[in-house]
Order: C-alpha cells, then sequence, then structure tokens
C-alpha cells in the first residue's frame, strides 16, 4: 500500500512540474514532447523539444548536447510578474532559422527540461538537480546513441520521407551523432561535429600538460609525471571495464561513472569517420586544447580517400566559442561571445549543394 501511494505521490509530482514546464517551453517557442523509452526501458523517459513552426517539408536540425546534467531550458520570473523563457540548449538562438529549418533537441535522462536561472555558470554536473541516480546511470554513449535513434524515427514519421535530417554533435554529443551516422547512414544526410576530439576525452590532457610546460607554468619532468599519470588512467579504465569490481581508487567514482568514462575513452570518433559518407563538417575554436588532434583530420581523409570533410577552425576561439579579442589602442584582452556566428557558418554550410 506505501509503495502505491509513493507511486501515485510521483505521478502527482510530475504533473505538477511537467504542466508550467510545457507552458514555459512552449512561450519560448518550442513543444515538450515525452515517449517511453524503448531501447532502455529502465531509465527515464525519452523527453524532446521541437521548435514550434514544424513544418513537414523542411530539413529538421537534431542537436545533441555535451556533458553535463544541463536542463533545456533557462527562466528568470521577474517581480513585476513578466518571464523570461529561453532554450539554453543549444548553445545559439535558432529563432531567425524556425521558417527554413525545423530544430528538435532532447533532454538528458533524469534531468528536468527547466530551471531558474541563476547568477554565474552552473556547474558541469549538479549531483542535486533532478534524479542524479538515473542520470549517472545512463549518461554513456550507446544510451544517448539510441535515445537520439528514437526521437529520429518519430520526426520522419512527421516529415516529407524527401525532407533531410541534419545533426549537430557539440562536444560530447559529438560521438553521439557520429555513431548515429555509422549505425543508421540512412537516417543522416549532413553531419557536424562541434566543439569536440576525435581520440576521446583524456587525449586532451596530454596536449594540456604540454601546453603548461612550454608557457613555463609545469616543468618538462612535471609534465612527464602527469601525461604518465594520464596514460595509467587510461589503461586502468580499460582493465577496469573487463573485471567485476565496483569501487574505484581515483577519489569517489562509483561504477556508473566509470564505466560512462570507458563508453566516451574507448569508443572513440576517428575510426568510425572512415565509414561515413554524408557531408560532414568540423567545427571548433583553435584555442581550445580539447580539439588540438582535428588538424590531424585532412590527412585521414585522404589517406582515406575520402572527400566529404569541410574544416572550419574558429581562430581565437576556446570550447564554448569564447573569442579572445585584443585591442588595437589598450592591447587589453576580453572574451567576446561568437557562437551565433559559427551558427550562422554552419547554417550557411547546410546550404551548399555538394
Amino acid at each position: 500500500m506505501k509503495k502505491i501511494i509513493s507511486f501515485l505521490f510521483l505521478l502527482q509530482t510530475i504533473a505538477a512540474f511537467a504542466l508550467p514546464c510545457a507552458e514555459r517551453v512552449e512561450k519560448a517557442g518550442w513543444t515538450y514532447f515525452s515517449i517511453p523509452d524503448k531501447a532502455y526501458p529502465e531509465a527515464d523517459s525519452v523527453r524532446y523539444v521541437v521548435s514550434k513552426l514544424f513544418n513537414p517539408e523542411n530539413p529538421t536540425v537534431f542537436f545533441s548536447q555535451g556533458s553535463g546534467n544541463y536542463p533545456v531550458l533557462i527562466y528568470y520570473d521577474y517581480d513585476d510578474g513578466r518571464t523570461w523563457n529561453h532554450v539554453m540548449i543549444p548553445p545559439f538562438s535558432v529563432k531567425e532559422y524556425t521558417e527554413k529549418y525545423n530544430f528538435v533537441v532532447i533532454a538528458k535522462p533524469g534531468t528536468p527540461i527547466c530551471k531558474p536561472y541563476t547568477e554565474g555558470p552552473p556547474p558541469l554536473i549538479d549531483t542535486a538537480f533532478g534524479d542524479y541516480t538515473i542520470f549517472n546511470k545512463f549518461d554513456f554513449l550507446d544510451y544517448y546513441v539510441e535515445q537520439l535513434n528514437q526521437v529520429v524515427d518519430i520526426i520522419r514519421k512527421r516529415s516529407n520521407p524527401k525532407s533531410p535530417f541534419f545533426f549537430i554533435g557539440n562536444s560530447q554529443g559529438g560521438p553521439v551523432v557520429t555513431k548515429l551516422a555509422d549505425k543508421y547512414p540512412q537516417k543522416v544526410q549532413r553531419l557536424v561535429i562541434q566543439a569536440c576530439g576525435v581520440l576521446g576525452r583524456l587525449t586532451g590532457k596530454g596536449y594540456e600538460h604540454r601546453r603548461l610546460m612550454d608557457i613555463g607554468q609545469i616543468s618538462s619532468e612535471e609534465a612527464q609525471k602527469r601525461i604518465d599519470e594520464v596514460y595509467a588512467r587510461y589503461q586502468w579504465l580499460q582493465e577496469y571495464s573487463k573485471s567485476d569490481r565496483k569501487e574505484s581508487p581515483y577519489s569517489d567514482e562509483d561504477h556508473s561513472a566509470i564505466m560512462n568514462d570507458v563508453s566516451w575513452n574507448f569508443d572513440i570518433m576517428l575510426p568510425r569517420l572512415q565509414n561515413i559518407n554524408c557531408p560532414l563538417l568540423f567545427v571548433f575554436g583553435t584555442a581550445d586544447i580539447q580539439t588540438r588532434e582535428n588538424d590531424l583530420l585532412p590527412f585521414f581523409f585522404t589517406r582515406w580517400g575520402k572527400d566529404n570533410l569541410t574544416m572550419m577552425p574558429i581562430l581565437d576561439a576556446n570550447h564554448t566559442f569564447m573569442k579572445t579579442i585584443t585591442d588595437p589602442e589598450t592591447s587589453e584582452k576580453k572574451q567576446e561571445y561568437i557562437g551565433q556566428e559559427v551558427f550562422a557558418r554552419i547554417v550557411e554550410w547546410f546550404e551548399k549543394k555538394e
């Protein structure tokens, strides 16, 4: 009886939350959907938002977000009754493009769609936000691929069979859309990898230690020591993934978090790119240490005899497309967000005829 009461209370809580959140999403120019997760029934339902001006004849852009349990929408309620509702994922405004394109954004597992605005940057992973147990358990590559695939199939039924589907994978979303394109090539007409390296998460750690050595912040001995620790971590991850151990000597990591780490560091993008034949765009900031290996991609594609790669390096921009601007008069440096400009260039590429 207690279990039934608890379950009913949970349903009431979800219903009470969903209605105002759906209204906020609607005011922001999107429509909220929730479906049972057929690929992982024990997981959270698959929840996503679609731009309100959905036209079955238009191309549809699917956005796979980066790391963390960020909500899709941030809102702010003013004292005078006004409300600000803004879809933060993807990290650019799509409002001016919704007459020509449909947009779809999928929520993270165990993560509420909406969250109130707070001062300062939110933490990458907020263990107090939503159902962190669900998020942690399903924050791995194959889950996100099948989560996205289910939504793709639903949107395809709503669309003209000839309307193209485009995909943007941002940071952690890069491996997601790449594996989807490799596994289901007929579903992907264009692919954008944004702010993501092709050799796994740990590779950038090595680059970072060498960079600190180059600018004199650490000695060459210290850099090598740190890089050897990265190697040791990588080897340990592989050994752990093949064992039945459930405890980690690395801080307070649990089994789910470690296995998630394995999925992003061993099921890497580079080998999959050789199998992908649709037009492919790599967008990355040249000041982003996490994407440094992407400069090697043209060599690989030439070696493979493939000509479907377009490189779009964003000069002096970092991982989140903040660009360092130097004042010519004072030599003072400041950070300027250029994400909207970057997205405009991506749209131009969408419209190019191959």
